[in-house]
Order: structure tokens, then sequence, then C-alpha cells
């Protein structure tokens, strides 16, 4: 009797442990990031009309983890801390911008980006501080 206790306790144990293996596995060939070039955006806009709702704290008709079309003009494209990001805008004069953190398989594309160049980009909708904030995003066709 004792000895089934403890041929069951360990077969338990074996598949527990089989269990947690499965699931670390899954989640570490899991992606990272998802491919926003095949997702359909929620909204497509302007550039102006993003910056517009951010200055007019309209919180109600973007939501946080929308996929959003930005079609708008290349105020500058950095390089800092191996993270890629591109700031667009309308004009060189307005103060707010649109923040798009860029996916790393975009590095090519954004090579060929200048100032005052205009382009279509998709990313997540991740909230206003003073400019909008975008991640994971892509350059739309």
């Amino acid at each position: 009797m004792k000895k089934n206790r403890i041929l069951i306790g360990i077969l338990l144990s074996l598949i527990g442990i089989c269990a947690m293996i499965y699931m670390m596995i899954s989640y570490l060939n899991s992606p990272d990031v998802v491919d926003l070039a095949r997702v359909e955006p929620t909204y497509r806009l302007e550039a102006q009309t993003i910056i517009d709702l951010g200055k007019n704290q309209d919180n109600n008709y973007l939501k946080i983890e929308n996929v959003v079309e930005i079609n708008g003009v290349v105020k500058e494209v950095n390089n800092l801390n191996n993270r890629i990001t591109v700031l667009l805008g309308t004009n060189k004069d307005e103060l707010s911008c649109i923040i798009c953190d860029m996916q790393s398989d975009q590095k090519d594309k954004i090579t060929k980006l200048k100032p005052n160049d205009t382009i279509k980009i998709k990313g997540i909708f991740k909230g206003f501080l003073q400019d909008a904030i975008f991640l994971n995003c892509v350059i739309s066709e």
C-alpha cells in the first residue's frame, strides 16, 4: 500500500514536470512580436488627426492596443539604444508628434527615409503623453 502511494506520487510529479517543460518550450517558441504587416488596422488616420486627439485629450476615440495606420511626414529617424524610432508629424512647426517604435525587421526600409518624406506606418497605439506612442510599427506598403 505504501509502495503504491510512492509510485503514484512519483508518477504525478513526472507528469507535472513534463507539463511545465512543455509550457516553457511553447512560451519560448512563441513569436515576440505580432507581424503587423498582416494585421488589418482598426483605424487609418492622418498624423494631424492623432495629434489633435492628443491635444484635446480625447481618450474616447483611440483605445490602447488598437492597430492604427498613420499617414504622416517624417520629422526624424533615430537609432538610440538599438531601438529604431520614427517621429511623424505634419509640419516642422508643431511641438507634438507621433512616436513610432519600429520592429527590428524594418531596418532596411527605414534607412531610405529622410525628413519631410510622406509615409504610412502601422503600429499598436499605447497612449498619449505629450506625444502619441505607437509600438511594433511597420511601414505600410
